[in-house]
This record gives structure tokens, C-alpha cells and sequence, in this order.
């Protein structure tokens, strides 16, 4: 999956995989969080085209 880098004073980049429907966020500190099962409609800020692996 491929991450895009986001402007944010914590979450660092966001992917996600429309394959899996898999939600990935990564922090500046170094956790990366994984969420599964996610549908797009969940995603208020979803472009699906920029979030493509």
C-alpha cells in the first residue's frame, strides 16, 4: 500500500487499499495504525483515485 503524505502536526501519511479495504495511518512518531474492513463511504475525505497502490 502506498501512503500519501498528509500536512498534520501528528498523522504523518494515509493510505488505503480499496483491494482489502484496508485503512492504513501512519503517526510522526513512529506507530503506524491498521484498520480493516473500511468502505469508502466511511471515509468523509476519500478520493479513492488518490489512495490507488
Amino acid at each position: 500500500m502506498i501512503r500519501k503524505p498528509v500536512t498534520s502536526s501528528i498523522l504523518k501519511s494515509v493510505g488505503y487499499d480499496a483491494d482489502t479495504s484496508t485503512l492504513e495511518i501512519s503517526f510522526r512518531y513512529g506507530i503506524v495504525n491498521q484498520y480493516f474492513g473500511v468502505r469508502t463511504h466511511y471515509l468523509q475525505w476519500s478520493d479513492e483515485r488518490r489512495f490507488q497502490t
